[in-house]
């Protein structure tokens, strides 16, 4: 079995492990790992001053596709060398990676830098 994780189940979070779920198969498993219960679509947030953006909070579980794992935990940290993401709480091998890690090291988003460093010292 070979897993993949994503960390944050922000917009971008969600949008990537569904997509990931209906292009990969079968043998990969797909967990999201963020501690929220509701997801904030905040690009509705524009909307707002205007009187729109009604329904901006959903369940969290509801917006992942079928076949997409949602673990509702907090990151303490990744460690690249054991290929891991730290829960907070000390939970750690649940949570095993195999080949994300690395993408890691050169990303440049402002959301994740702090994982880049994290990573990449």
């Amino acid at each position: 079995m070979k897993h993949l994780v994503v960390v944050g189940g922000g917009t971008g979070g969600t949008i990537l492990a569904n997509r990931a779920r209906a292009a990969l198969a079968d043998e990969w498993s797909i967990t999201v790992i963020d501690p929220e219960i509701e997801h904030l679509y905040q690009p509705g947030l524009l909307f707002v001053p205007f009187g729109g953006a009604k329904e901006l909070l959903r369940p969290r579980a509801s917006t992942f596709a079928g076949g997409v794992r949602w673990a509702r935990a907090e990151v303490a940290g990744l460690d690249a060398a054991r290929k891991q993401v730290d829960l907070v709480g000390g939970l750690q091998g649940a949570h095993r990676v195999e080949g994300v890690l690395e993408a890691f090291a050169g990303h440049r988003g402002g959301a994740h830098q702090r994982w880049r460093l994290a990573v990449a010292a």
